[in-house]
């Protein structure tokens, strides 16, 4: 999705202001004038991961997560609540352009696949950003708002996942079985709680970094029969969870891993 770059025209249109101003103005005004225009630099994107709260004036699709992160390096990447896409990303003072974007091939059904078009023509068509606090909103060529985001943070107690694979206990990691959720809350009190398929679920938690002991656990009793396997996948997943002893959150995505690295449980932020 090519995006074109603007600062080509900004350049040629900032030139002769400069010519007409710097031989009239005293020194003492010009650094004054330049600082002032340092201070109002946003604060960096590379600060946060951020989650889409407003789509031009349309919230999200409910139980939908869109999301954005930028690196250091240049990069982009997030979801759209159905897809993930990647790519690059240039900014200039609070100027950005976006673009290229990659994107997995996943089908989005009806709502989802509006959203995902939507979500892209925004990227497409934000030219600059200002953050306010935890929110970072984007501005089109006319500095209308066209999409809002709110600050995720990268710290653990208090916040909600949505468990999108677990590990069989088989060295094998698995998605969900269709129609199925999976819930994952760490409260600020230690409590750990959730939707495990079937039962709901809590227990403790307890960190030391990015160490982290889950369990024990304890579940309500109802017998699902329905879809296939679900209580298979219910059982796997506690014992995935109880089986964590690292956590990591990187690009708005929850990772649970044992003590020999390998993944327990995947999830991606829930409401």
């Amino acid at each position: 999705m090519p995006i074109h770059s603007i600062w080509g025209q900004k350049r040629r249109t900032a030139s002769p202001t400069r010519s007409l101003l710097m031989p009239t103005l005293g020194a003492g005004i010009v650094i004054a004038l330049l600082l002032s225009a340092c201070s109002s630099a946003p604060e960096s994107l590379e600060s946060a991961s951020w989650q889409l709260t407003d789509l031009g004036g349309v919230p999200p699709i409910p139980g939908s997560v869109a999301t954005i992160q930028f690196d250091a390096t240049g990069s982009v990447n997030g979801t759209t609540g159905c897809n993930s896409y990647s790519g690059p990303y240039e900014t200039q003072r609070a100027d950005i352009e976006m673009g290229p974007l990659r994107t997995t091939l996943m089908a989005c059904p009806g709502a989802l696949g509006v959203q995902e078009t939507a979500f892209f023509a925004v990227l497409e068509r934000t030219t600059s950003y200002g953050i306010e606090g935890d929110t970072l909103t984007f501005f089109n060529s006319h500095s209308d708002t066209i999409a809002t985001f709110t600050r995720l943070s990268n710290e653990l107690p208090g916040t909600a996942w949505d468990v999108t694979s677990y590990n069989t206990g088989t060295e094998a990691v698995r998605s969900l079985i269709i129609d199925t959720q999976i819930t994952l809350l760490f409260g600020e009190d230690g409590s750990v709680t959730g939707n495990a398929s079937c039962n709901t679920y809590n227990g403790t938690y307890q960190l030391e970094g990015d160490r982290i002991t889950i369990g024990p656990l304890a579940t309500t009793r109802m017998a699902c029969q329905e879809p296939q396997g679900v209580m298979e996948q219910e059982m796997q997943y506690l014992t995935a969870l109880q089986n964590s002893a690292v956590w990591a959150i990187s690009n708005t995505r929850l990772e649970l891993r044992d003590s020999g690295g390998a993944l327990q449980v995947q999830a991606t932020p829930g409401e």
